[in-house]
């Protein structure tokens, strides 16, 4: 082969890698630094700054476990009667694992007197819960969104299940009757791990929805 032969097959085997190469950089599904946009579901911030709710979009878990076909149908028995119902809603649809309602079985119940305002003073609740492998249940006047999102994560990636339940007195007072609470949780005996006996109750069945808390 010629000389001019050789350098004619060159140049067209250059042109045929560098066609190729623009369609592999431009095939779906391939990264292309120099074109990549935001990822807006990269983070949890919205562009205000204020923190989102974990949802499942979010990639905060798969939904939660759901209740046992006993615990359904006793659920179902119990949210019948809306007048037993208490005026105490969650404080957010992420908590649900029914449906429009959460349903926990076999519950510990902590009842705090004031608003709830960092995620420190839920550390030790859950450490408990999670060792006695039992739901937690945190009935609060208020809480932070921080302290929220952490109980959701808990909730959702399945380390711990927890719900975040918002009342006011008397609601307040007569869901801890109800658990056999006979003292509210303070601020300050969160923030120092302190959680005597008699901050605790207990439920078998717990069922809330966006309107009301049912005990059974």
């Amino acid at each position: 082969m010629d000389a001019w032969q050789w350098t004619l097959a060159a140049a067209v085997a250059l042109s045929v890698g560098a066609i190729v190469c623009v369609m592999m950089l431009r095939r779906p599904g391939t990264s292309n630094p120099a074109s990549l946009a935001p990822d807006d579901g990269a983070t949890l911030t919205e562009k205000s700054g204020t923190p989102k709710a974990l949802t499942p979009e979010h990639g905060i878990g798969a939904a939660p476990s759901p209740p046992s076909a006993d615990g359904q149908r006793r659920a179902d028995e119990l949210t019948d009667d809306e007048a037993e119902g208490i005026a105490a809603p969650w404080a957010t649809t992420d908590f649900a694992n029914d449906g429009r309602r959460i349903v926990l079985e076999d519950v510990r119940v902590l009842v705090c007197a004031d608003p709830i305002r960092s995620e420190a003073e839920l550390v030790g609740p859950l450490g408990r819960a999670q060792l006695e492998g039992r739901p937690l249940v945190v009935v609060t006047p208020e809480i932070d969104d921080q302290a929220c999102r952490m109980l959701i994560m808990n909730h959702r990636t399945g380390t711990a299940a927890a719900l975040c339940v918002l009342a006011d007195d008397p609601d307040l007072t007569r869901i801890a009757e109800r658990v056999g609470i006979t003292e509210h949780s303070t601020v300050t005996d969160r923030q120092a791990d302190y959680c005597p006996a008699e901050h605790w109750g207990e439920a078998d069945l717990w069922v809330s929805d966006k309107r009301h808390t049912w005990i059974g």
